[in-house]
Protein backbone atom coordinates (compact mmCIF):
# COMPACT_ATOMS: atom_id res chain seq x y z
CA UNK A 1 0.00 0.00 0.00
CA UNK A 2 1.48 3.59 -0.76
CA UNK A 3 2.54 5.74 1.67
CA UNK A 4 0.29 9.17 0.62
CA UNK A 5 0.87 10.87 4.17
CA UNK A 6 4.85 11.03 2.78
CA UNK A 7 5.16 14.86 1.54
CA UNK A 8 8.39 13.87 -0.29
CA UNK A 9 6.38 11.66 -2.60
CA UNK A 10 3.90 14.21 -4.15
CA UNK A 11 4.53 15.91 -7.21
CA UNK A 12 3.53 19.35 -8.10
CA UNK A 13 1.23 19.19 -12.03
CA UNK A 14 -0.76 22.30 -11.43
CA UNK A 15 -0.11 25.84 -9.65
CA UNK A 16 -2.35 27.82 -10.94
CA UNK A 17 -3.59 31.59 -9.85
CA UNK A 18 -6.84 32.61 -12.36
CA UNK A 19 -8.56 36.14 -11.77
CA UNK A 20 -11.70 37.25 -13.31
CA UNK A 21 -11.47 40.02 -15.86
CA UNK A 22 -13.85 42.97 -16.17
CA UNK A 23 -17.66 41.10 -16.04
CA UNK A 24 -16.72 37.87 -18.05
CA UNK A 25 -16.14 35.02 -15.58
CA UNK A 26 -13.06 32.66 -15.26
CA UNK A 27 -13.28 30.56 -17.84
CA UNK A 28 -12.62 26.84 -17.17
CA UNK A 29 -9.16 25.66 -18.16
CA UNK A 30 -7.38 22.37 -18.84
CA UNK A 31 -3.82 21.12 -18.39
CA UNK A 32 -2.77 17.23 -19.75
CA UNK A 33 -1.36 15.34 -16.87
CA UNK A 34 0.99 12.44 -17.43
CA UNK A 35 -1.00 9.68 -15.74
CA UNK A 36 2.16 7.58 -13.95
CA UNK A 37 0.42 6.98 -10.84
CA UNK A 38 -3.38 6.40 -9.87
CA UNK A 39 -3.43 9.32 -7.66
CA UNK A 40 -4.06 12.99 -7.47
CA UNK A 41 -4.60 15.47 -4.61
CA UNK A 42 -6.03 18.75 -5.34
CA UNK A 43 -6.34 22.15 -2.97
CA UNK A 44 -8.36 25.13 -4.28
CA UNK A 45 -8.94 28.45 -2.32
CA UNK A 46 -10.09 31.99 -3.54
CA UNK A 47 -9.98 35.27 -1.22
CA UNK A 48 -13.91 35.53 -0.15
CA UNK A 49 -13.05 33.56 2.95
CA UNK A 50 -17.06 33.63 3.21
CA UNK A 51 -17.66 30.38 0.02
CA UNK A 52 -17.30 26.86 0.60
CA UNK A 53 -18.18 25.06 -2.82
CA UNK A 54 -14.39 25.15 -5.32
CA UNK A 55 -15.90 24.04 -8.43
CA UNK A 56 -15.55 20.94 -9.84
CA UNK A 57 -12.26 19.07 -11.61
CA UNK A 58 -13.02 16.72 -14.39
CA UNK A 59 -10.28 14.11 -15.88
CA UNK A 60 -10.53 13.21 -19.29
CA UNK A 61 -9.53 10.42 -21.40
CA UNK A 62 -7.89 11.50 -24.95
CA UNK A 63 -6.06 14.15 -26.52
CA UNK A 64 -6.45 17.66 -25.04
CA UNK A 65 -7.14 18.82 -28.70
CA UNK A 66 -9.68 16.22 -29.61
CA UNK A 67 -13.43 18.05 -30.06
CA UNK A 68 -14.80 14.57 -28.18
CA UNK A 69 -12.86 13.15 -25.56
CA UNK A 70 -13.88 10.37 -23.64
CA UNK A 71 -15.27 11.16 -20.36
CA UNK A 72 -14.13 9.71 -17.09
CA UNK A 73 -14.89 11.41 -14.00
CA UNK A 74 -16.17 14.65 -11.98
CA UNK A 75 -15.62 15.71 -8.63
CA UNK A 76 -16.52 18.73 -7.00
CA UNK A 77 -14.01 20.63 -4.48
CA UNK A 78 -14.56 22.33 -1.19
CA UNK A 79 -12.52 25.12 -0.39
CA UNK A 80 -9.84 24.86 1.94
CA UNK A 81 -9.80 21.58 1.83
CA UNK A 82 -7.43 18.76 0.08
CA UNK A 83 -9.78 16.27 -2.20
CA UNK A 84 -7.94 13.15 -2.94
CA UNK A 85 -8.49 11.29 -6.35
CA UNK A 86 -7.95 7.49 -6.97
CA UNK A 87 -8.06 6.70 -10.75
CA UNK A 88 -7.72 3.24 -10.32
CA UNK A 89 -11.02 2.70 -12.50
CA UNK A 90 -8.81 4.01 -15.58
CA UNK A 91 -5.44 2.98 -14.36
CA UNK A 92 -5.57 0.14 -16.99
CA UNK A 93 -7.06 2.03 -19.96
CA UNK A 94 -6.10 1.79 -23.43
CA UNK A 95 -4.87 5.70 -24.06
CA UNK A 96 -2.22 7.42 -22.10
CA UNK A 97 -3.84 10.73 -23.18
CA UNK A 98 -5.48 12.48 -19.99
CA UNK A 99 -5.74 16.40 -19.22
CA UNK A 100 -8.18 17.90 -15.91
CA UNK A 101 -10.58 20.53 -16.52
CA UNK A 102 -11.21 22.93 -13.63
CA UNK A 103 -14.32 24.17 -13.65
CA UNK A 104 -14.59 27.77 -11.28
CA UNK A 105 -17.58 28.90 -10.17
CA UNK A 106 -19.33 31.93 -11.98
CA UNK A 107 -19.38 33.98 -8.68
CA UNK A 108 -15.64 33.91 -8.32
CA UNK A 109 -12.91 36.92 -8.59
CA UNK A 110 -9.95 34.83 -8.22
CA UNK A 111 -9.05 31.42 -7.23
CA UNK A 112 -6.05 29.53 -6.42
CA UNK A 113 -5.28 26.10 -7.91
CA UNK A 114 -3.19 23.47 -6.78
CA UNK A 115 -2.80 19.89 -8.32
CA UNK A 116 -0.47 16.89 -7.09
CA UNK A 117 0.13 13.53 -8.26
CA UNK A 118 1.82 11.15 -6.36
CA UNK A 119 5.02 9.50 -7.46
CA UNK A 120 6.42 6.23 -5.67
CA UNK A 121 10.27 5.46 -5.64
CA UNK A 122 11.09 1.99 -5.79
Amino acid sequence: MPDLSNSSLWYPICNETLNKTGEDRIQPFSFPVLFSNRFLKIYATTTDTTLRYGGSISLMIGSINSPTPIYSTKRNLILNQWKLIDLILIEQAVSSQFYLIYSVPWWFVDVHLQVYQYQETL
